[in-house]
């Protein structure tokens, strides 16, 4: 999940993920105007369904880790997430 941002000054902790982080105005995962993606809708779905799917079935699944970022130009986030059942 690539995100830009990048400093405190947007979020606080930016490279740590928090899935109850409120989106601030200026988040551009999908793009916007013309360049607005016209699959966010059914990707933000899909996100929804799946993570929900996982804590459903995996309640005592936890992360066991650092989660290291990967650094592309085209595309950035977490290039692994470790998790185990706790």
């Amino acid at each position: 999940m690539a995100s830009h941002h990048e400093h405190d000054r947007d979020v606080p902790e930016p490279d740590r993920f928090d899935i109850t982080r409120t989106p601030s105005a200026g988040h551009l995962a999908f793009g916007s105007g013309a360049h607005y993606c016209l699959g966010a809708p059914l990707a933000r779905l899909e996100g929804e369904v799946f993570f929900a799917a996982v804590a459903q079935r995996l309640p005592g699944l936890v992360r066991d880790g650092e989660a290291p970022h990967r650094r592309l130009m085209a595309l950035r986030g977490l290039g692994e997430l470790p998790v185990r059942l706790g």
